[in-house]
């Protein structure tokens, strides 16, 4: 089954899973991401991302990295939010960079400085109330705080070029 909302596409896949699309003006599916069925609230594109305490108006575009101390794929996923950093530094205030995770926000905040990586803010919040069923998630927010894109889990070598890439494009916006 296929509703269109809005410029989002919901496919319910059986009894399963929900996948979830937003739709560019051509109709083609930009972005893509897949829930459990009859799960808890899962933070899917064309949704907003309800953190109160983000001006997302600050930034035309933001990056949100869901990340958790003892995460061996959040720890193998540090080279690519370094590089986010990066882009992050070299265009100013265009690209606002935002970390979120379950721990006191010092343990983030370390983790972050050891390895180089600069934000914009450490936010200490649940993976529910952001919508993460785990980590690591990235979401990709525009600045009326509606995702965009998400990518979930450490992302192998296309899905990390795939965001730098739309880090830089949306660096430069």
């Amino acid at each position: 089954m296929l509703i269109l909302v809005s410029g989002v596409a919901l496919i319910v896949l059986g009894n399963n899973f929900v996948k979830t699309g937003l739709l560019s003006a051509s109709g083609k599916t930009r972005a893509v991401s897949m829930t459990p069925a009859g799960s808890r609230h899962v933070s899917n594109v064309g949704d907003r991302l309800l953190v109160s305490s983000i001006d997302w108006r600050r930034s035309a575009s933001n990056i949100v990295i869901v990340s958790r101390d003892g995460c061996k794929y959040c720890l193998a996923s540090l080279p690519l939010y370094h590089q986010i950093s990066e882009i992050r530094a070299k265009h100013g205030g265009a690209l606002s960079v935002y970390v979120i995770a379950p721990d006191a926000t010092s343990v983030t905040q370390g983790i972050l400085a050891h390895n180089g990586i600069t934000v914009d803010a450490v936010l200490q919040a649940s993976l529910e109330s952001v919508g993460a069923p785990g980590t690591p998630e990235v979401f990709i927010v525009n600045s009326s705080g509606v995702i965009t894109q998400r990518f979930i889990g450490q992302l192998d070598a296309t899905g990390e070029r795939t965001l730098v890439s739309d880090a830089e494009t949306l660096a430069k916006l």
